[in-house]
């Protein structure tokens, strides 16, 4: 079973909290790069836990939930369950698209591109600390329990 990587000793306490709900399940190897990318952008940051936050444009419900309850996957519970799997991943896909800046591309397949643009605004996913790319990682590990 590979495991992300320990959190540096700097990591503040609203990363701390997360980070034991978001490493709790083996999801794979990808699911674990990512966290592992999550703690390296957050500490490139210097774990500044800005005001911003995401877009909740089609937002799933599970997210609100799991906020409502201190970001929390185990005192969210059942609100958090997913019940129907392409209803989370048609909504999850939608609320992706609102956070994206104008000037992102879509491939053939409806999906946006990667570029290694570098210098552009990357406006709502710049947003920084528990309510930025945490939240991302967090409705991608619910939907990987799902």
């Amino acid at each position: 079973v590979q495991m992300a990587l320990p959190l540096p000793s700097d990591a503040p306490v609203w990363l701390r909290r997360v980070f034991e709900d978001l490493t709790r399940d083996n999801l794979g190897p990808v699911y674990v790069e990512l966290v592992d990318n999550l703690v390296a952008l957050e500490r490139a940051y210097k774990f500044f836990n800005g005001m911003g936050k995401l877009s909740t444009t089609s937002r799933p419900k599970q997210l609100y939930w799991w906020m409502k309850y201190g970001r929390d996957l185990g005192k969210a519970g059942a609100y958090i369950a997913v019940a129907d799997l392409t209803v989370y991943e048609k909504e999850w896909w939608a609320w992706w698209a609102a956070n994206q800046p104008v000037w992102r591309e879509r491939g053939s397949n409806g999906r946006f591109t990667y570029s290694d643009t570098y210098g552009e605004d990357w406006g709502l996913l710049a947003t920084r600390g528990q309510n930025g790319m945490l939240v991302v990682v967090t409705s991608l590990c619910i939907w990987g329990r799902a």
